[in-house]
């Protein structure tokens, strides 16, 4: 389970950084390229948050998996 919340860290501070980058661009949008960096902050945003939730519904499997598997061996006792 610890490489799960190593995880879920590493991904919650990717996000933390495409919104702080989303947030810059919207106050001085005034740049060359900011439409792109817009872009490629929003794309990353969005695939974090997909991985985010992909990573919740694997812990969720493998808490569910754990708990069947106490509860089994809690059963043969």
């Amino acid at each position: 389970m610890d490489i799960i919340n190593v995880a879920r860290s590493r991904l919650q501070a990717d996000l933390e950084e495409s919104t702080f980058e989303i947030s810059n661009i919207l106050e001085d949008s005034s740049g060359e390229d900011s439409l792109e960096r817009f872009m490629r902050a929003i794309r990353r945003y969005s695939n974090t948050m997909s991985q985010l939730d992909t990573l919740f519904k694997l812990h969720q499997e493998v808490s569910k998996d754990q708990n069947k598997g106490e509860e089994e061996q809690q059963n043969e006792a």
